[in-house]
């Protein structure tokens, strides 16, 4: 899946490939990078979760709860019944259908974590230029876009990849071919014709949970930092409940983003769960990290609800809070590896099995993941990213460190990790805003399109100076 995002904040244009398994993102400060995969986050939050589906289709009864899916089903048959054709092309009947699915669903449930996380709509779109501004989805099924416009945000564009028709039949059959669906009609016997096509309504609005990953998790800048302060909110809250009677003045809560807020609540709500196989791919990784970066262990306190850190060879328990930057870092990212992604890892949802081929997939979007960390560190996650790669975890994380680049295009050199699982992004300034490129990838590895003016300005500036030393002593 293709996701184009278009005149979005600070973004002029951005397209993000969700196909590749490890996207890293680079560019200067204030861009658009963290705008960017904030809001590739919240739609694959909501498009990925349980969507209700307003259909149900038994052998024997054939009901359609919801009345509009009721009344667009009624609308083909009655259509297909009246026109007598041997062939009616329902294309345009099955877009209008989905699309009302996903104003019901989809639309409803991004309003407020977008409105959140970037403010009203008026503000969300690029103020550098006066282009509409939305967010296409390309997927293997259907072209959809999200437009936010005039202080509505809806779905437009949408456009349905095969054509589909229907044919009349004394059987009722369905057939998928490369190019179009055949849906076979007998007007003696409507309901099994009610099923098939009930079935290729939930193919297309259920293809998003049956064809990528149903899991996604943002791990924002600062990560260490804004734990610790989101900690310290319940007693603070807790001390001014007992405190209210002496207030002068009415306290406000600070305004949280969503993918920040919901980073707090899934580490502060960690559950232990014990059933996960200590060969685990995901805990075997966790258990190098620990080794290899941390030289100490992680756990959490489910009752203090705090992570803990454990260095090797010690009788020490501390609360990351009173451990150095880089260990307060980096464990944040084993705590989600061992306690949310490892577990989500395993489990299926029983409610989700007719959609679900494979083991749930994992997509982790971490901001920054260099920060704090010396250079030879910087490279050592590098390597753990690439092993979570070819684990089944899908990573997208932005960053401004060559040495995170360069180790990666060693990795690509080296063959453990292939091209095809790769994309590169650099985003460039424009007096119309952050414009995204994809550097191209090969055997070798990526362009590096993104640090070299830097390095040759210091490397420029550093001769100068030698040469105005030289010119001073003669």
């Amino acid at each position: 899946m293709i996701i184009k995002i278009r005149n979005f904040g600070a973004i002029k244009s951005c397209d993000i490939d969700l196909d590749k398994d490890l996207i890293a993102i680079f560019g200067e400060n204030n861009i658009g990078k963290s705008y960017a995969i904030s809001a590739v986050y919240l739609l694959l939050k909501n498009i990925f979760k349980e969507l209700p589906f307003f259909i149900y289709f038994d052998q024997v009864n054939v009901e359609i709860i919801d009345r509009f899916f009721h009344d667009s089903v009624t609308g083909i048959i009655n259509d297909v019944v009246q026109k007598k054709e041997k062939i009616t092309n329902i294309t345009k009947n099955m877009e209008n259908i989905v699309r009302s699915y996903l104003e019901k669903t989809l639309i409803a449930s991004i309003i407020q974590p977008f409105s959140v996380t970037f403010g009203e709509i008026d503000t969300i779109k690029n103020k550098f230029i006066n282009e509409k501004t939305y967010i296409e989805l390309d997927t293997n099924e259907l072209i959809f876009s999200i437009s936010f416009d005039e202080n509505e945000i809806k779905i437009s564009n949408l456009i349905i990849k095969k054509k589909i028709i229907v044919k009349l039949s004394k059987v009722n059959k369905k057939i998928h071919g490369e190019k179009e669906i055949q849906i076979y009609f007998c007007e003696k016997n409507q309901d099994s014709f009610k099923i098939n096509l009930g079935s290729l309504i939930r193919h297309y609005v259920s293809h998003f949970q049956r064809d990528y990953f149903v899991e996604s998790y943002y791990l924002p800048a600062s990560r260490s930092g804004l734990y610790q302060g989101l900690s310290a909110f319940g007693q603070i809250f807790a001390q001014l409940a007992k405190s209210r009677n002496l207030l002068k003045q009415t306290v406000e809560i600070p305004s949280i983003s969503e993918p920040v807020s919901d980073y707090f609540i899934a580490l502060s709500g960690i559950e232990i769960k014990s059933k996960i196989k200590e060969d685990d791919p995901i805990l075997e990784i966790t258990n190098k990290i620990e080794k290899n970066i941390l030289s100490g262990k992680i756990s959490f306190d489910e009752k203090a609800k705090k992570i803990l850190y454990h260095p090797d060879n010690t009788d020490l328990t501390l609360d990351v809070s009173l451990t150095s930057s880089m260990v307060s870092e980096i464990s944040s990212i084993v705590s989600f590896l061992r306690y949310i992604v490892a577990p989500t890892f395993q489990t299926r949802n029983p409610r989700l099995t007719f959609v679900l081929t494979q083991k749930k997939k994992v997509l982790l979007f971490i901001e920054e993941p260099e920060a704090h960390l010396h250079p030879k560190i910087q490279m050592e996650l590098m390597e753990i990213f690439v092993e979570l790669v070819n684990a089944g975890v899908k990573i997208v994380f932005t960053s401004h460190s060559d040495y995170m680049f360069n180790k990666m295009n060693n990795l690509i050199l080296e063959k453990k990790l292939a091209v095809e699982k790769a994309s590169v992004i650099v985003f460039h300034k424009t007096e119309e805003g952050g414009v995204a490129k994809a550097v191209s990838i090969d055997e070798l590895g990526a362009d590096d399109e993104n640090f070299i003016e830097a390095a040759e300005t210091l490397y420029n500036e550093k001769i100068d100076l030698i040469n105005k030393l030289n010119n001073e002593s003669n």
